[in-house]
């Protein structure tokens, strides 16, 4: 195999000089995304940030085809999106979880609820079985199976739409700001979720998000504005530019943040650290 054939073999999102707008009147339009160019390899971890309208939730519904191109094409695992034979297969491949949990949830039980997707898909009742255990007890949420999802926190309905997702075993989770409304110790427990699927089962992340904390666990940053990628580049590299993103209301991250305090008091760090981890470290080997 050729390495250009190689390459494209490992690509499993990809959108060509893609244009979308929504009608918003009879003869407005807004654009929404404006010449998008991508390429996500399998098994990547992207996050996606840019301010309220920049077109990142656009973006996403495009990854299901829950959105076709007004112009360019998306395709999906070698599918082209605007081909109708193929939405079902694409969906089956890309998982999606949106902001509010509440709005996925279809089942008053929660082994129920995971089992939704594998049922649409036809599978025996042995193997519907295996994957609400597994992604049940994957996510945490095991000894909840026989509960309604109103019993559970915000975290963990949130978790649940994921197993929901993955029950359909995709190659890609497509997760839409899953974080904004619940508290932060649901969302660490989401975020310890969806590193574990992208760093033990090769799941194919993109997340979207305007929490830098969480931006810090990923492979690739996409910033977009005005409906275009302006910067495509790894977190460290992203928060380096300092003051050049402060224009599109992004901030450091936490640790970060403290780090630049603590210079102030006379402590040095070799690079900037983006994780919690990173700064303790850094911090322990300067008290010693």
């Amino acid at each position: 195999m050729s390495p250009s054939n190689a390459d494209n073999k490992d690509v499993l999102i990809s959108f060509e000089d893609v244009h979308y707008s929504y009608r918003v009147g009879p003869n407005e339009q807004v654009k929404a995304l404006n010449g998008v160019n991508l390429k996500i390899r399998r098994g990547q971890f992207v996050a996606v940030v840019g301010g309220n309208g920049s077109g990142k939730s656009t973006l996403a519904k495009h990854i299901n085809a829950l959105l076709i191109p007004d112009r360019g094409r998306v395709v999906i695992d070698c599918l082209d999106t605007s081909c109708e034979q193929n939405i079902w297969e694409i969906r089956s491949r890309v998982g999606m979880v949106f902001q509010n949990p509440d709005n996925q949830l279809v089942a008053a039980v929660c082994e129920e609820d995971v089992a939704f997707g594998p049922e649409n898909l036809g599978l025996n009742p042995e193997e519907i079985r295996r994957r609400v255990n597994y992604y049940l007890d994957l996510l945490n949420l095991a000894e909840y199976k026989d509960q309604p999802p109103h019993v559970l926190s915000g975290g963990q309905k949130q978790r649940l739409a994921i197993a929901g997702a993955l029950a359909m075993e995709p190659q890609c989770l497509v997760l839409d700001e899953p974080t904004s409304m619940i508290d932060p110790a649901g969302r660490a427990g989401v975020m310890e979720a969806v590193i574990k699927l992208n760093r033990r089962m090769n799941i194919t992340i993109v997340l979207i998000t305007h929490l830098m904390d969480e931006v810090v666990h990923a492979d690739r940053v996409l910033l977009m504005d005005k409906g275009k990628i302006i910067i495509d580049e790894p977190p460290r590299e992203l928060f380096s530019r300092g003051r050049e993103i402060d224009k599109y209301g992004l901030v450091l991250p936490g640790a970060a943040r403290m780090a630049e305090k603590l210079q102030l008091r006379g402590f040095s760090f070799a690079s900037l650290p983006l994780k919690t981890a990173e700064l303790v470290e850094s911090l322990c080997g300067q008290l010693k």
